[in-house]
């Protein structure tokens, strides 16, 4: 890097000392230009743990650092500014949408294959037009289809990378034969063996949801290209974010087939720049209820003092959508397992998603020392959330019907002269009858068979 290479992949075991390495790079290149640098990480929370108040070899990470160049230090967002101007700061790429503002000169990415597809994505732009550089330093973990995979594969047939691969063969004293041994009697099995020491893009996300159905897609040819075919509809699945990102899935029916043909996922739009999205991509979508989301579509937003759900059906066009009733994240797991037959994936316009998809997996008890049986919460639960609401929605929606009200036109007390319907929600002006809800037969009559 200091004769002029602007791009490395550091793929060393596990303890190898890639943080160290790349941490002291970037406050060497801090020193030499003035300029933002990043240090990202999958996570904040991990970034914070980690890196800012990491403790490695008895003392503090930052130690690394020498008092005499720091000029300040912001606690909350994990900034330090030195004494020439630069400023370097740790972040997660679950904020990804961050990066955008600042133009950095510099980013470390740690644990890469954990990452958010979409950070480096903000990133290389950037650097690439201010002939900055980025480092990507990580282990293995997940298969040939995880991103840190296929950045290896890239980076080292690249003259213009630098390329390491380091296993504990080649990091003499770190790790021993016996180490291993221990590992393998504790219970660690040989794929997570094989990465975390052996540097294989082997096995899955420790964990991971999908793991077996990604792979027999990936077998069967059912990871390729499935573009879009305007002889069939377009529908959507949501999984929406306030704080969180937003995430949407386009796929097509097409006979038994689902054809998940498109995928967004982004921070900080609203429904209006959301809408202008669904429709910019000038998909034929399925008349009426085309669209699918979570039950809480259906709470009030503060500022409005309308739903989601409603401000939707009034936005022109309108945005229609089926609402998937709360439930146990298990329960659309198993949903999403039941579908992945049927599923058919475009490997490029679907990338982040397959990403989530890939990465979705379950949450890590440290006390326990064993996998919970609830879902992890971090940036591949948007995308992998979104695809369970379409696995839902695809299921009979008998079993999904649900009334807060009776559903007839027969008024007891004689109040409404007009005897009109008590149901739950009233449709909007030109809204299609929704499948989903049950209608009422008619004028009650008693002696009607």
């Amino acid at each position: 890097m200091q004769s002029g290479t602007r791009y490395a992949a550091l793929v060393w075991h596990r303890r190898a000392g890639k943080d160290t390495t790349a941490f002291n790079w970037l406050l060497c290149a801090a020193m030499q230009r003035v300029g933002t640098y990043y240090y990202v990480f999958p996570t904040f929370q991990q970034g914070r743990r980690v890196l800012w108040d990491g403790i490695t070899d008895g003392q503090p990470f930052l130690r690394h650092v020498p008092e005499a160049l720091i000029q300040s230090k912001n606690e909350t967002d994990m900034r330090i500014q030195l004494v020439n101007g630069s400023v370097f700061q740790i972040i997660g790429s679950d904020r990804y949408d961050d990066m955008r503002g600042p133009n950095p000169v510099g980013v470390v990415f740690s644990e890469y294959g954990k990452q958010h597809p979409g950070a480096w994505e903000v990133v290389a732009p950037i650097i690439r037009q201010n002939k900055g550089w980025a480092v990507f330093a990580y282990t293995p973990i997940g298969g040939i289809d995880n991103i840190g995979a296929k950045l290896y594969t890239m980076a080292s047939q690249n003259p213009a990378w630098f390329c390491q691969r380091l296993t504990i063969d080649d990091t003499d004293g770190v790790f021993t034969a016996e180490d291993l041994a221990e590992e393998r009697a504790a219970g660690m099995d040989e794929d997570r063996i094989q990465q975390e020491y052996y540097c294989a893009f082997q096995g899955a996300q420790p964990g991971a949801y999908y793991a077996r159905e990604l792979a027999l897609a990936r077998a069967e040819g059912r990871l390729g290209r499935f573009p879009y075919d305007p002889k069939y509809a377009v529908e959507t699945a949501w999984d929406l974010g306030t704080k969180d990102a937003t995430a949407i899935w386009f796929y097509q029916q097409i006979g038994r087939r689902v054809h998940l043909i498109d995928y967004f996922e982004g921070s900080g739009s609203n429904l209006i720049e959301l809408n202008a999205l669904v429709h910019g991509k000038r998909y034929g979508y399925r008349p009426g209820w085309a669209h699918t989301a979570p039950h809480d579509i259906r709470k009030t937003e503060f500022g409005s003092g309308k739903t989601p759900y409603e401000i939707a059906q009034e936005l022109v066009p309108p945005l229609f959508f089926r609402v998937i009733p709360k439930m146990n994240p298990l329960e659309r797991i198993t949903a999403a397992r039941v579908l992945f037959p049927r599923c058919y994936f475009d490997e490029v316009t679907c990338l982040p998603g397959l990403a989530a998809l890939s990465q979705y997996h379950k949450e890590w008890d440290e006390e326990t020392r064993a996998f919970s049986v609830k879902p992890a919460h971090d940036w591949s639960s948007h995308g992998a959330d979104a695809f369970g609401h379409l696995a839902v929605g695809l299921q009979d929606p008998e079993p999904l019907r649900y009334q807060t009200q009776a559903v007839t036109s027969f008024d007891p007390y004689g109040n409404q002269a007009d005897a009109g319907l008590y149901r739950a929600g009233v449709r909007m002006p030109g809204e299609p009858a929704d499948p989903w809800e049950p209608q009422p037969a008619g004028p009650w009559d008693p002696y009607a068979a």
